[in-house]
């Protein structure tokens, strides 16, 4: 496997993994995260649009980071492996009592699932595209009959 793929899934699994530890910390609040940018964690813990968005734009990173990392790159494939990944952070919450799931996370979520994968879809193939073009223009041209 090359290591440019090897890379892409690691930071796949780790996009999943941020995904699911920021849903399922007891509090939601972004700013008292010590990595966080003050300025960033404010504007995320905003509430109302902003605190449905914010699920809505880590899903889009995430799916298409997953779609990036699959082997076949079979779109219909890492739009299940996403969603699967946001109704288990926003399931996880059902069990938290401090948070709380919402529909309206999961709509944004599915919205940024649809939006990432279509990103990467769209870049991916570009990219083998242009592997393919740049490949036959090195290959060595065949000539008529000398």
């Amino acid at each position: 496997m090359p290591l440019r793929q090897t890379l892409i899934q690691c930071l796949a699994a780790g996009a999943g993994t941020v995904v699911l530890v920021l849903s399922w910390l007891p509090d939601s609040r972004m700013e008292r995260l010590p990595l966080m940018p003050g300025w960033l964690g404010a504007w995320l813990d905003r509430g109302g649009l902003v605190a449905t968005f914010r699920t809505g734009l880590a899903m889009a990173v995430a799916s298409a980071l997953i779609h990036a990392a699959g082997a076949p790159r079979d779109a219909r494939r890492s739009v299940v492996m996403a969603a699967a990944l946001l109704l288990a952070a926003e399931g996880g919450q059902l069990v938290l009592p401090s948070r709380q799931a919402s529909l309206g996370d999961v709509g944004w979520g599915l919205v940024g699932v649809a939006v990432g994968v279509a990103c990467a879809h769209g870049l991916t193939g570009s990219s083998r595209r242009l592997a393919g073009a740049l490949s036959q223009e090195a290959a060595p041209q065949e000539t008529g009959g000398d």
